[in-house]
């Protein structure tokens, strides 16, 4: 308990404020009496005095307000700390003199942004380089499986009323190879028309502008189907209609070059000569035809050896669609050796020219390759399930196209040896390369189209024919020398003739 007197009793109450004369303690609770004798009384002090400082402007400023009725202090020290004294005012600076704490410029206060909601993720195969990575990625493959069907061809099929998963499988990839073919056209064209026009011809002026003008119409007719191809991709998802323009369309792209070089070129030989006499001029003629047969088979050995190919391609695609048809596997079967054969043909031309062995091992790879394919078609040349089809197809693609890889090594190193001898133009062999690659794929599609109308086409004409289907079973194991199955007899269907 505290003491009278004792600073921390609570009877004294809150301290003074500062700079006022302390209160009077408070009464003890001593019985009354005389006051106490003492010393005298003492005059309260005054309020300090203001010093005088002729420098400041503004007047000193006031005390401070007294403090608020507090609670006794419970710490040991009677009163609070002291307050510092007011800093003085800072005198005016002189004219001419610096500024002696120059000012800080408030910064401004951010501007209001306007709240930009996260943009969502970007869809697969949105934007031009995105859909044509995905699309080349397709075309080099025979199918698609159901689920790599993007979300927005779904949705374009599903409009169009295409509901079968693997219709709709389909027409993606048929999609994505006319993607890929319409743009390839685009560098194709303007690669060739450089090589037609931007070439100055060491020929006379008139022969210059005859070969000019022939080489024009297959131009034309490939950048009309570049346009076609552009246009029908607004179809996609309209298959009849698509595949009969694209057929009309394919059938003049592939034709033009054909229909020119009909045209004898031999005979500009008498507007070079002039003047020469018959021995020169059939010299020069022989010499002027086999330049222009050479030319003539650059030009369309790629459209003509792009063909077994694409059939090839195209019938392997069929069979994985319609696994229990065999005629895609008897496609392979047969266009196999045709492949080889016809190979072989066109390339001993450049071989007599070069001399190189390289084409001689380019040969024998290929028609090595070939024979791989056409034994891996007799195991599709048979009713099989989807997942024989493609463990069938993919044990036959990979015997062939190690083959072929190894055919293709030696067809680049001859190629150079083509183009060191004859003299012929680095943008000429990329034409080439990229005219046989866009071709395999169009024809591809288009074969496919072709094939596809065909089992439809087989189906109608095969219904109702049961009887006669074994019949010809009878027939052919009597043929073979195979013992006869008796089969039960089941009467033809009304309107078919049962042949004797």
């Amino acid at each position: 308990m505290s003491q009278p007197g004792d600073p921390r009793d609570p009877r004294r109450g809150p301290p003074p404020p500062f700079g006022h004369p302390p209160r009077p303690a408070a009464p003890s609770a001593a019985p009354p009496g005389p006051p106490p004798a003492g010393p005298a009384p003492v005059a309260p002090p005054q309020p300090y005095a203001q010093p005088p400082y002729p420098q400041a402007q503004p007047p000193y400023p006031q005390a401070q307000p007294p403090y608020p009725q507090a609670q006794p202090y419970p710490y040991p020290y009677p009163y609070p700390q002291a307050q510092q004294p007011y800093p003085y005012p800072q005198p005016p600076p002189q004219p001419g003199a610096p500024y002696p704490y120059p000012p800080q410029a408030a910064p401004y206060p951010p501007l209001p942004q306007a709240y930009a909601p996260p943009r969502p993720p970007a869809a697969p195969g949105d934007g031009f380089l995105p859909f044509l990575k995905l699309s080349i990625l397709r075309a080099i493959r025979l199918r698609i499986e159901p689920d790599e069907v993007l979300p927005a061809e779904r949705a374009a099929l599903e409009r169009a009323g295409v509901t079968e998963p693997s219709f709709q499988a389909f027409l993606a990839w048929r999609r994505s190879i006319l993607f890929v073919v319409a743009t390839l056209l685009v560098p194709l064209l303007a690669l060739k028309l450089y090589e037609v026009y931007g070439d100055d011809s060491q020929l006379p002026a008139a022969v210059t502008d005859t070969l000019r003008s022939l080489r024009t119409i297959p131009l034309l007719a490939e950048a009309a189907f570049c346009g076609l191809a552009w246009y029908q991709l607004r179809n996609w998802t309209r298959w009849r209609h698509q595949r009969r323009a694209l057929a009309y369309g394919w059938l003049v792209f592939f034709l033009a070059p054909f229909a020119v070089y009909l045209y004898p070129l031999r005979s500009l030989a008498s507007e070079m000569l002039g003047d020469a006499s018959p021995a020169e001029a059939k010299a020069v003629s022989l010499m002027l035809g086999l330049a222009f047969s050479l030319q003539a088979m650059m030009t369309l050995a790629p459209k003509a050896v792009s063909l077994i190919p694409g059939m090839v391609r195209a019938a392997t695609v069929t069979k994985l669609l319609f696994p229990g048809s065999a005629a895609p596997g008897w496609l392979i079967v047969l266009g196999a050796p045709i492949y080889a054969m016809f190979i072989y043909v066109v390339l001993i031309v450049p071989y007599q020219l070069t001399g190189s062995g390289y084409f001689v091992v380019t040969i024998l790879g290929i028609i090595g390759a070939e024979i791989l394919l056409g034994r891996g078609g007799y195991s599709l040349a048979r009713p099989l399930t989807r997942a024989d089809a493609i463990t069938a197809v993919r044990k036959a693609r990979l015997m062939y196209f190690g083959a072929l890889m190894i055919a293709l090594l030696f067809m680049v190193l001859a190629l150079g040896e083509l183009i060191e001898q004859l003299d012929f133009k680095a943008i000429t062999v990329i034409n080439l390369v990229f005219t046989f690659i866009t071709n395999v794929w169009i024809l591809t599609l288009i074969t496919t189209d072709v094939l596809i109308a065909g089992l439809d086409r087989a189906r109608g004409l095969t219904a109702g024919t049961a009887q006669l289907a074994d019949d010809f079973n009878r027939q052919l194991a009597t043929f073979i020398g195979q013992k006869t199955v008796a089969m039960p007899a089941v009467a033809p269907p009304p309107g078919v003739e049962v042949p004797p």
